[in-house]
């Protein structure tokens, strides 16, 4: 899933402006504007953007340039988010692992809470790129486990 990075690196690498950013944080991409250059792919440390295949999308939709143009997380913006409610991947969680909201107020909310970083978890990095994008995503680190 996509971190919705307060900097994102798939933006400033996409040269068609194909990806944009809302002011509530949202990082989204106009699928009619993505011709494939796969750029915003390798410039994310997370590799996040996507490229179907014909077996999981076999229809080109009306209006794209490309049969799979790039897709990611849009947080649910336009069928959830702009109606009030929360992304499916919150509201689905029945471990309540996920939680979504103005940054702060999270800060606030789980104090333990931590931005993502490469020394703390070095596995969500899957480029090997300078990430100096600012994810927007904050995690509880575990703690250690006394087992008797």
């Amino acid at each position: 899933a996509c971190n919705h990075c307060e900097e994102p690196a798939c933006l400033t690498a996409c040269t068609l402006e194909a990806i944009e950013k809302r002011d509530d944080g949202v990082v989204f991409v106009d699928r009619d504007k993505c011709s494939g250059l796969k750029l915003c792919i390798s410039a994310c440390p997370y590799a996040v953007p996507k490229i179907s295949n014909d077996k999981q999308e076999p229809d080109k939709k009306e209006g794209w340039v490309i049969n799979h143009p790039m897709q990611k997380c849009d947080f649910c913006r336009s069928s959830r988010v702009d109606q009030g409610m929360q992304p499916v991947c919150v509201a689905a969680c029945a471990a309540r692992a996920l939680d979504s909201g103005d940054y702060d107020a999270l800060m606030r909310k789980y104090p333990d809470a931590v931005p993502m970083s490469k020394a703390d978890f070095p596995y969500a990095y899957r480029n090997d790129v300078e990430d100096n994008t600012k994810p927007m995503f904050l995690i509880r680190k575990r703690k250690a486990q006394t087992i008797i």
